[in-house]
């Protein structure tokens, strides 16, 4: 993993001589006016030419980062980058935007360079959720060659936990530079992420400030990679200690105080403690199986059913109790401690897990940072046997099995004053079993009967899908049907997550009958995920991630028409990547009037690392071409 730490104390900045020039502002170096590619990234449509941030105290009342950036557009695709929105983090005046200034830079054919502000009357500050905020603005008359640059602080009241700077992002940047002055009175810990800053900072002499030079972009969109935050380059600050009083006052800031701090919070020890009453007269109306496997499974049953999960993540329930109760709807700590609640109730005993859901990132082990975690689950011990628990899966999975967003490796067990890591047992698996037949019906047309059987994780997706969608829509989840009208659709257990989800459709081409080609080319792909792929970069220093590991397999017979024959069928193949994590094989041949395809696919760990990535993206498009290689059948004279 690429997270590290290193413990300093930090002084007032000293002096720093940098290799990379900063232009002042709106003044353009002739390098900078030149430019029209980045030589570390080619396909580049825009780049951070610089940027620099300056982080200081305010007496009284936090901290506040001074920010300038340039940018340089470079393609069409890169005008995208004149739209700039920051977010922040609103509640209660926590943080704020101010001293903002932003200009364009163009020059025309002769040379001459034309400036052009963003006038304050274009900006928009926007509430996105009740604890967050967004700042927009857009620059005017952004073209290829412009050069935008803008400025502002970011005021906060921060002062314990500081995600200081970021010194990646989703274009290339050739400088970042993050200074800082901090008084002698403080003393905090520095947490690095990012292989370039460890190397070069993490075993160094103390620092003031950072710098990095020709960063690669990550790209949200990156392929097979969990949460592209997890990789930015970037620097964290945590308060150690101060001094007060004459003496050196060390802050709370271990794993048994983020446990007290998370407790003793109102509205989560409203739900944990304060409305027993309540529970128990719930309990009290909810008819409870002999066995404690039974009830506990009938209680978490009991509230996936009666109460609604509004999609929203929270180490704190985002509205009171009586609310909760009321509406019978609320974030994902509401569900988990109101299940808790009745679990004490019946005499059940129950742990508080803290997790950080994949969309939320991994976290730094060695410092507990709040933000770094938005969710929690339950532990229950059962005959010998732990069985984690998470009321916001809805009900769509067998009992015991965590939802995809839950399903990380670690997380934190939580009590009143004590906090430590655990390892989190939960199947991850992937399975789709399809089978499939094709024939011409009686007007010559092609029709595909289409068979899946999945279980856990497969499954869930399909029933989600299916509960949100009009039964027509399902031609969507096949590949090379675009044409194909919807003739018949039948479900079994879809509203039984204990059970396998059998899904028929059948699919009737409706464009071209057999009578009008002499030459038919069947594509017997079902996967669309596995129409193109993905992998569209030579180059990749990320691991390739799955949420759970796939196991595909396919079964497809073709039922040859009267009147043809087989003039080419795909060759079989299997396929191996080197380390053995991967597997795919594909076999393809004639038995008597019908022809037999059978494919498998399945990887078997949810991480490849970044080294086998040229060999994994061969394997890749390997199976893509093969798995899209048509059968050919011919007319007979």
């Amino acid at each position: 993993m690429f997270f590290r730490y290193l413990t300093v104390f930090l002084v007032l900045s000293i002096s720093f001589q940098s290799t990379a020039q900063v232009s002042k502002w709106g003044k353009v170096s002739q390098r900078e006016l030149e430019l029209d590619s980045v030589e570390f990234e080619s396909d580049a449509n825009a780049v951070v030419l610089f940027n620099t941030g300056k982080l200081y105290f305010v007496q009284g009342s936090g901290h506040n980062i001074e920010i300038r950036k340039r940018i340089k557009i470079l393609s069409e695709e890169g005008i995208k980058e004149a739209n700039r929105e920051v977010y922040f983090y609103s509640y209660d005046g926590f943080e704020d935007i101010i001293r903002f200034k932003a200009q364009t830079i163009n020059t025309d054919s002769e040379g001459n360079m034309e400036t052009l502000k963003v006038d304050k009357a274009s900006t928009f500050k926007t509430e996105v959720t009740d604890r967050f905020s967004s700042f927009k603005w857009t620059f005017p008359d952004v073209k290829v060659g412009s050069i935008i640059e803008y400025t502002y602080t970011l005021k906060s009241e921060g002062i314990t936990t500081i995600d200081a700077w970021r010194f990646q992002e989703e274009i290339p940047t050739l400088y970042s530079k993050l200074e800082t002055e901090i008084p002698n009175a403080l003393a905090y810990k520095i947490l690095f992420q990012g292989p370039r800053l460890i190397r070069k900072y993490g075993t160094g002499p103390n620092q003031s400030q950072w710098e990095l030079m020709n960063v690669p972009s990550i790209k949200p969109d990156e392929p097979f990679l969990l949460n592209h935050n997890d990789y930015y380059e970037k620097v964290r600050l945590q308060l150690e200690e101060y001094y007060g009083s004459g003496t050196v006052q060390k802050v709370s800031g271990g794993w048994e105080d983020f446990a007290h701090t998370l407790y003793k919070h109102a509205r989560f020890n409203e739900y944990n403690t304060t409305r027993k009453a309540k529970i128990r007269e719930e309990l009290e109306a909810i008819t409870l199986p002999s066995g404690q496997l039974g009830k506990v499974k009938a209680l978490f049953n009991y509230v996936t059913s009666n109460y609604d999960w509004n999609r929203r993540y929270g180490l704190i329930p985002n509205e009171r109790f009586v609310d909760y109760f009321k509406n019978r709807k609320g974030n994902s700590s509401s569900l988990n401690l109101h299940l808790r609640g009745l679990l004490r109730e019946a005499e059940i005993p129950s742990d508080i897990i803290v997790i950080s859901t994949i969309s939320n990132g991994i976290t730094f082990k060695q410092s507990p940072f709040f933000t770094d975690f938005n969710h929690l689950i339950l532990r229950v011990p059962i005959n010998g046997k732990y069985y984690f628990l998470d009321a916001s899966s809805q009900g769509r999975l067998p009992f015991g099995m965590l939802p995809l967003q839950s399903n990380v490796k670690e997380g934190v067990l939580t009590e009143r004053d004590n906090a430590e890591w655990i390892k989190i047992s939960n199947a991850k698996k992937k399975m789709d079993v399809v089978f499939a037949s094709f024939y011409f019906d009686s007007t010559g047309y092609l029709t595909k009967d289409i068979s899946w059987l999945l279980k856990d994780y497969s499954a869930e997706s399909m029933r989600k899908y299916i509960v949100r969608n009009d039964s027509s829509k399902l031609s969507e989840k096949v590949s090379n049907v675009s044409n194909y009208e919807l003739t018949k659709y039948s479900d079994l257990n879809l509203l039984d997550a204990e059970k396998p989800l059998k899904v028929n459709l059948v699919l009737k081409d409706t464009e071209e009958p057999i009578s009008e080609s002499d030459i038919l080319y069947i594509n017997t792909n079902l996967e669309p995920d596995l129409e193109e792929n993905p992998f569209k970069r030579d180059e990749r220093n990320f691991p390739i991630q799955f949420k759970i590991t796939p196991f595909l397999n396919q079964t497809f017979t073709l039922q040859i028409p009267n009147g043809f024959k087989v003039d080419e069928l795909p060759t079989s193949i299997a396929l191996t990547l080197p380390n053995k994590e991967a597997k795919f094989e594909f076999r393809c041949k004639e038995v008597g009037d019908k022809i037999l395809v059978s494919t498998s696919y399945q990887v078997l760990q949810n991480e490849i690392k970044p080294r086998y990535f040229h060999d994994f993206r061969l394997f890749y498009t390997k199976m893509i071409e093969k798995v899209n290689e048509p059968i050919v059948l011919t007319r007979i004279d």
